[in-house]
C-alpha cells in the first residue's frame, strides 16, 4: 500500500515539475527574444543573436516523453527512454547557455546565468525524468506487493527454470552429449 501511495506523489510530483519548468522555458524563450534578440537587432549585431529553439524543442520533448509514459502503460519504458534523451538534451541546452551567458558582475547588477539561476530555471526540468523513473519503481513493487505468496514463488520457480535452461553464448545445445551413452552411471 504505501508503495502506491509513493508512486503516485512522485507522479503527481512529475506533472507539478513538467508544468512549472516548462513555463520557465517558455518565459526564457521570450525573454530572449526580447531582452537580447530584437536590441541585437536593432543595433545590427547579428552575431549576439541567440535561438530560442533548443529551449521550445526540449520542452516539446519533455512532454513528448511523459505523454508516452502515461499513455502506454505496458510499455512505460519507452516513456522514460524518451525522458533520459531529453534529459541529455537539456543538460546540453543548459551549458550552450551558460557559455552563451556568461555571469557579469558589475557595480550595478549582476548579468549572465549565474550557477543558481541555472540550477532553478533549466536544470530543474531533470527532475521530471527522476520523478517519473521513481514513480515507475515505486509502481513495480507496489504490483509486486499486491501478489500472493503462491504466484510469487512461482514466479521465483520460473525465474530459477530460466536461468538453469539458459543456452551456451554460442547458441549450440549439447545435451544430447551430455545425457548420451555413458553418462548412466554418473
Amino acid at each position: 500500500m504505501r508503495f502506491r501511495v509513493i508512486s503516485k506523489i512522485c507522479h503527481g510530483l512529475m506533472w507539478v515539475s513538467l508544468v512549472l519548468y516548462s513555463a520557465m522555458q517558455l518565459l526564457a524563450a521570450y525573454g530572449l527574444e526580447v531582452n537580447n534578440n530584437r536590441p541585437a537587432l536593432a543595433l545590427g549585431r547579428e552575431d549576439l543573436l541567440y535561438s530560442y529553439t533548443p529551449l521550445i524543442v526540449v520542452t516539446v520533448l519533455m512532454w513528448i516523453s511523459v505523454l508516452l509514459y502515461v499513455l502506454w502503460k505496458k510499455r512505460r519504458w519507452i516513456g522514460l527512454i524518451a525522458g533520459g534523451i531529453s534529459s541529455v538534451a537539456v543538460v546540453v541546452m543548459a551549458i550552450d547557455l551558460a557559455r552563451h551567458f556568461p555571469r557579469v558582475v558589475s557595480n550595478y547588477d549582476e548579468i549572465g546565468l549565474t550557477p543558481m539561476r541555472l540550477v532553478l530555471c533549466h536544470y530543474g526540468f531533470l527532475l521530471v525524468p527522476l520523478f517519473m523513473l521513481l514513480g515507475y519503481f515505486f509502481a513495480q513493487k507496489a504490483a509486486y506487493a499486491l501478489l500472493s505468496e503462491k504466484e510469487k514463488k512461482e514466479r521465483r520457480e520460473r525465474r530459477a527454470a530460466r536461468k538453469r535452461k539458459k543456452p551456451l553464448s554460442s547458441g549450440a545445445d549439447y545435451s544430447d552429449i551430455l545425457d548420451g551413452p555413458g553418462s548412466e552411471g554418473k
